[in-house]
């Protein structure tokens, strides 16, 4: 979480942003309601509760909570964490060997859930199951990872990445770095928080297994303002891609691992910019869409609140924050259909609605 947003109003403007969707016929699914399934169970109940200890250096309250804590109380333990106050109160356990200092969290909240987007994403049916690169967020993707491999409604999942102790951190990998370009190619940001050998690992994965032919690593400033690759670019139709560009015209570096006889990639830097990698990969005109319509002074402004990172629900059909006018004008100038939300408290976390989605399943006609 970058600032402290009103809740209140932040939860207003998610509502509005699942009705958009909705109202379209999306059927959203929500974080919240997955995890309650899961803890519904037995074995989701007790891992999610031990991964949540472990990772606070707690594990000795696991037990106490699995004991004697109701499943919603173990519902807000997972996103809201506990203090010592909390812990004392649900398990009803007595606090002489805990600090004075009630407030202090024994398993910490995890305020960043809304973003869904970063802990796995699926692609070909199979999932990418991701590893966060701050401490902060490493319980969002292990959250992530149980929903997707215990829910019923998720039975047989299988996971392309992520699911091997060797593929783990500090392999480092977020959603919000991988784009699918098309079947065949996606482009993953090299980024603060996504490294060059995990995309490495990522690309063997995607050829051994036939899911893709290429991979291309495009690197950008490891800046908080260019937090992922999706900050600054975002694919909204089958020709039309919106990006920043003071970043994206000048990325320095692509490059692209290509699948060989063997399985193995074959990595090469590419001379061609990712706009000449966008024109052969999604073909020609291609409608390029600046962050306000390239007015530098605006775009610098929108930047900041995810002017660039829209979703796409349907071919040149996208979410976008109402307060982007300049680029929301620009979009809809090149034919692009913008449906806004409000978003001044949710964006305080940095990420815009593509952040805030995680599709399952999509027909190949759309973008996103």
């Amino acid at each position: 979480m970058e600032d402290i947003p009103y809740l209140q109003q932040m939860q207003n403007e998610h509502a509005v942003f699942c009705i958009a969707m909705r109202e379209l016929g999306v059927e959203v699914l929500l974080l919240a309601d997955l995890v309650a399934d899961v803890i519904a169970t037995e074995a989701g109940r007790e891992r999610l509760v031990r991964e949540a200890c472990d990772l606070n250096h707690n594990p000795a309250l696991a037990q106490p909570i699995l004991d004697k804590c109701s499943p919603d109380d173990i519902a807000r333990v997972v996103f809201e964490g506990l203090t010592e106050r909390e812990f004392a109160t649900v398990t009803h356990e007595s606090t002489e060997d805990l600090t004075v200092h009630h407030d202090r969290f024994l398993i910490d909240p995890s305020p960043n859930s809304y973003f869904t987007r970063d802990p796995a994403m699926v692609f070909r049916d199979e999932v990418i199951s991701c590893n966060a690169h701050y401490p902060a967020r490493i319980r969002e993707t292990w959250v992530t990872h149980t929903v997707l491999e215990l829910h019923p409604s998720f039975a047989g999942t299988k996971f392309i990445f992520g699911a091997s102790d060797l593929e783990a951190r500090p392999y480092t990998i977020e959603g919000g770095d991988i784009i699918v370009i098309n079947e065949d190619a996606i482009a993953v940001g090299r980024s603060e928080r996504t490294r060059t050998e995990t995309i490495a690992l990522l690309a063997a994965n995607l050829f051994r297994q036939g899911k893709a032919k290429r991979v291309y690593e495009v690197e950008i400033p490891p800046e908080r303002v260019y937090m992922h690759l999706d900050t600054v670019f975002t694919i909204v139709g089958p020709k039309s891609v919106v990006f920043f560009p003071l970043v994206i015209e000048h990325s320095p570096s692509v490059r692209c691992y290509e699948a060989s006889d063997d399985g193995k990639p074959n990595v090469k830097r590419e001379k061609r910019t990712l706009i000449d990698i966008l024109k052969d990969e999604l073909g020609e005109p291609l409608n390029i869409i600046r962050t306000a319509n390239g007015d530098l002074r605006y775009a610098a402004r929108e930047q900041r609140s995810a002017g660039s990172n829209m979703l796409a629900l349907a071919p040149n059909v996208v979410i976008s924050y109402e307060r982007n006018i300049h680029t929301n004008k620009a979009l809809r100038d090149n034919g692009v259909e913008v449906l806004e939300i409000p978003g001044s408290e949710l964006v305080r976390g940095l990420g815009g609605p593509r952040c805030m989605s995680m599709p399952l399943v999509r027909s190949s006609a759309e973008s996103g």
